[in-house]
């Protein structure tokens, strides 16, 4: 069985084994960059033949439609143990346009989105887990004001997610990458209670 499944703040396709219930992940690679694991995954549905469809985006990329052949699923494929899995490419969606009066402007042409995945180990509390956050900013930085043009200070919205438990995924979400494509950054916190960060958290 193939499904998506939270860890921690990315989403990731697995495959599930009928015959001894094991989990294994299923690593490919659609935006030719290998994003150190960390861009969000979905199976969005399995052909008759046993292929997938499957997307990817992390939070600057919209999605990317792929298709993976039956026989790297099949018994033994995954590319659990090594790289990722053949991955043909199928379609890159483009931006969604946030606003009528935002000017439509030619694919390549926006502002790339920075991100990193911030982990935490809150030194307070009896619980021990690991929380994440998601941060974005736009290439280009906003001057701090301070004469020097070096841009070091930018607006910052954070964003607690609903719940509590849900999570916010390294994915693409058009509202906040319009914001950051704005100038400002923005923080996604998955804060205790987050799913994908196991029980204790």
């Amino acid at each position: 069985i193939l499904m998506t499944t939270q860890w921690g703040s990315v989403a990731k396709v697995v495959q599930a084994s009928l015959v001894d219930g094991s989990l294994t992940p299923i690593h490919f690679d659609l935006s030719g960059a290998n994003r150190r694991n960390i861009a969000s995954q979905r199976v969005l549905c399995v052909a008759p033949d046993g292929s997938a469809i499957v997307a990817e985006s992390d939070p600057g990329r919209p999605p990317t439609l792929g298709a993976i052949a039956a026989d790297c699923l099949g018994s033994g494929g995954g590319g659990g143990g090594g790289g990722p899995v053949p991955c043909r490419l199928l379609a890159s969606l483009p931006p969604i346009q946030a606003a009528a009066a935002a000017p439509l402007l030619p694919p390549g042409s926006l502002p790339s989105i920075s991100y990193e995945l911030l982990n935490m180990d809150p030194p307070h509390g009896k619980v021990r887990a690991r929380v994440q956050a998601i941060l974005m900013t736009p290439e280009r930085a906003v001057d701090d004001g301070d004469g020097d043009g070096d841009g070091d200070t930018l607006p910052l919205i954070v964003v607690p997610h609903g719940g509590p438990h849900s999570c916010t995924p390294t994915a693409y979400i058009p509202s906040y990458a319009y914001l950051c494509r704005s100038g400002f950054a923005v923080l996604h916190v998955n804060y205790r209670g987050s799913t994908g960060f196991g029980q204790e958290a």
